[in-house]
């Protein structure tokens, strides 16, 4: 490739993330129009059911499946016995992403209860949409499983997000620093935060993932992405447990017919 296709195609990627990162903020505004009509709501007594799903987070205190590193960087959480009829879960996820932090909250541990109990097969794929500390927490990540502790890593990282304004914060020696917290404290996971080397990785996935999205539903890319059986999640599904766990078990059915 020519250094004027290479060129091009940075150019392409950084107005693809520009126009991504766009959309995001788009969906942050909607989220922060539809929570205070949830609050009146819930004030008047007819949101009460709604206020409690809003507020219901997810906790698994079980023994979570193994993480296995796959060929193309993703990680998948599945238990011994999975079969080719589990349903599969894949999660899209930007750690600098506030919309990611919350999916997580209400789902992140219905999914390690899912994969533990196989019930379904669950696919992480970080991605980055955001900003530069997208690509350096998305890289760590994939430097977390490469020493097998991605799941540990990935909550330390949601757990420590820092605000979307500002640009401030997932800094190398951060990333450092929560590695330790999740027990990688030797210097070749120190030498793969410092470079950044699965950058190329992650920004390849993010485009990938973000042409095969607008092919499918002629709409743009945005974090957290949820496919389902290889079919994408409305949003609405990803921020209600019930919702979610429903979707889940309607594939579960699905599967067995």
């Amino acid at each position: 490739m020519s250094k004027a296709a290479r060129r091009s195609a940075r150019e392409r990627l950084r107005e693809e993330q520009r126009r991504q990162a766009e959309r995001q903020r788009r969906r942050r505004r909607l989220l922060l129009i539809v929570a205070p009509i949830a609050v009146i709501v819930l004030v008047v007594g007819a949101g009460v059911a709604v206020q409690a799903l809003r507020n219901r987070g997810s906790e698994f205190e079980g023994r979570t499946p193994p993480a296995t590193l796959l060929d193309n960087g993703s990680i998948k959480l599945a238990a011994q016995g999975a079969t080719a009829s589990t349903p599969v879960i894949d999660v899209y996820e930007d750690f600098q992403c506030p919309a990611c932090k919350e999916f997580e909250r209400i789902n992140g541990g219905r999914l390690k209860e899912l994969a533990a109990e196989r019930k379904a097969v669950v696919v992480y794929h970080p991605v980055a949409i955001i900003d530069e500390r997208s690509i350096r927490s998305g890289s760590a990540a994939r430097c977390a499983a490469d020493a097998g502790k991605f799941i540990e890593y990935h909550d330390i990282l949601y757990g420590n997000q820092p605000p979307e304004a500002g640009g401030q914060g997932f800094t190398a020696e951060d990333l450092k620093r929560y590695g330790a917290q999740a027990g990688l404290k030797g210097e070749k996971f120190a030498q793969c935060v410092e470079s950044v080397r699965y950058r190329q990785e992650v920004l390849q996935r993010t485009q990938q993932i973000s042409t095969r999205y607008q092919q499918q539903t002629g709409q743009g890319f945005s974090t957290p992405t949820v496919y389902l059986n290889d079919q994408p999640l409305d949003s609405g599904v990803l921020f209600s447990a019930d919702a979610f766990d429903n979707a889940v078990q309607e594939a579960t059915k699905e599967e067995k017919k």
